[in-house]
């Protein structure tokens, strides 16, 4: 069969390519590069003129978001969510407003465990305003799924991250079992502070490699308490902050599993917060 082709193009900084089917925006000091899947319709258009060149007799917040503006905050996304996908740290802190630079988020999103191989995205909802929050799903290729709360500003011509929330997605998780699991991680918490090195084999499944999860649970700190901060139900998975260091913090995904007395632990990826 014949497939569409895929299109590059280099335009200059002030041009831009409108389509559906837009797959990649690199961004240079002078140019971008637009790749995007043919057999679609699209136009290349110069890009609005910067707020700063134009009199406005109203605030960018709060004014309603032109088809064209919609779409540049799609591309956006989109090559947000290529850059996660591929773990480019740098590529992703040049997408982020003032204060997200000096945030952790690029780092946190660089560092998804490449287990979990590509990462998709799936619009849930779209800004009706500059600065809206919307959601998309973000997808992996092992099926763990995170929803994404973000927000875009313009800062001077250039689409911005201007806020980003991430948790994990997945079903409702009951009260009951929410605690039962935060025991569970405190009474992990315990035989690591105990180094009662056999009860922390009980906690591992056997399928998994025991003694690289187990040397890693070892070298963790427990000095201070450890939280439960996410919960997905199917499959079962928690996200546990560890204060690991006056400058360290390390976030503990974890994939659970039953066993005859107790949950097993069948994944295990660790994401440093400095």
């Amino acid at each position: 069969p014949i497939q569409d082709p895929t299109i590059s193009v280099r335009l200059p900084e002030k041009w831009e390519v409108i389509s559906a089917n837009i797959m990649d925006v690199t961004e240079r000091e002078s140019f971008n590069v637009t790749t995007w899947k043919g057999g679609s319709v699209f136009t290349v258009k110069q890009k609005p003129p910067k707020s700063s060149d134009v009199k406005r007799n109203h605030a960018d917040i709060g004014t309603e978001i032109a088809p064209e503006l919609l779409s540049r905050i799609q591309v956006q996304v989109l090559r947000l969510v290529n850059s996660i996908s591929k773990r480019q740290e740098e590529e992703i802190k040049i997408q982020l407003g003032d204060d997200l630079k000096d945030s952790d988020l690029a780092t946190y999103l660089a560092s998804l465990p490449f287990s979990y191989g590509a990462v998709g995205s799936k619009f849930l909802s779209e800004p009706g305003f500059m600065e809206d929050e919307f959601q998309i799903l973000l997808s992996t290729d092992v099926g763990r799924e995170f929803l994404a709360t973000m927000a875009w500003k313009d800062y001077g011509g250039k689409l911005r991250l201007e806020k980003f929330i991430l948790t994990p997605y997945g079903s409702w998780v009951p009260e009951e079992l929410r605690a039962f699991l935060d025991n569970f991680v405190q009474r992990l918490r315990y035989a690591v502070e105990t180094r009662d090195f056999k009860r922390i084999e009980t906690f591992l499944d056997l399928e998994v490699n025991r003694k690289e999860i187990k040397e890693l649970i070892l070298s963790l700190n427990t000095q201070n308490a450890w939280s439960l901060q996410y919960v997905v139900a199917e499959p079962l998975s928690l996200t546990i902050l560890v204060p690991h260091s006056d400058n360290l913090r390390l976030l503990l995904n974890m994939g659970l599993i039953p066993g005859e007395d107790d949950w097993l632990i069948n994944s295990f990826d660790v994401v440093p917060l400095n």
